[in-house]
C-alpha cells in the first residue's frame, strides 16, 4: 500500500481552513451562508456564529450539514469535508480519509455515498469539483 501521508495528491488542508476559504472565494459572508443553509436566528438572520465556530474548529458539522454547505459552496460534500479531489483514484481517496482520521475506508465510503446522495453538489459551467 502506498504511503498516504506522502502522497501530493492528498490535501493537508483541514475543514475549517477549507470552509472559510471557499465561503470567501464565493464572496459570502459567515452570516449569508449560515442563511442560505437555512440556519438563521430568532431575527431570521443568518446564524454567523455556526458559521465561526466551524471555521474555527470549535464545532464539527454533521453530515447532512456538510451537504448543506457544501450544496451552497458548489462542491461536493468530500471535497468540502476531506479534500477530495475529482480526479484522484477513489482508493487512494479513502486510504487518505481513513489513516488521517482513524476510520476504515468502510466507514469513509459510506459516509461520503450518504453525503453525495442527499445533496448531490451543484456543478459550475465546464465542471467543478
Amino acid at each position: 500500500m502506498m504511503d498516504m501521508t506522502r502522497d501530493p495528491r492528498v490535501k493537508q488542508e483541514t475543514f475549517p481552513v477549507r470552509l472559510a476559504r471557499l465561503r470567501e472565494g464565493a464572496g459570502l459572508s459567515q452570516r449569508a451562508l449560515a442563511k442560505a443553509c437555512g440556519w438563521q436566528n430568532e431575527a431570521g438572520e443568518g446564524s454567523q456564529s455556526r458559521i465561526g465556530n466551524y471555521e474555527l474548529g470549535l464545532r464539527e458539522p454533521t453530515l447532512s450539514e456538510i451537504a448543506a454547505l457544501a450544496a451552497q459552496l458548489n462542491v461536493s460534500g468530500a471535497y468540502l469535508a476531506f479534500g477530495l479531489e475529482s480526479g484522484q483514484a477513489l482508493d487512494d481517496q479513502l486510504a487518505a480519509v481513513a489513516m488521517e482520521y482513524g476510520l476504515s475506508a468502510e466507514a469513509v465510503r459510506i459516509a461520503l455515498t450518504a453525503v453525495s446522495s442527499e445533496f448531490p453538489a451543484k456543478r459550475r459551467k465546464g465542471g467543478g469539483r
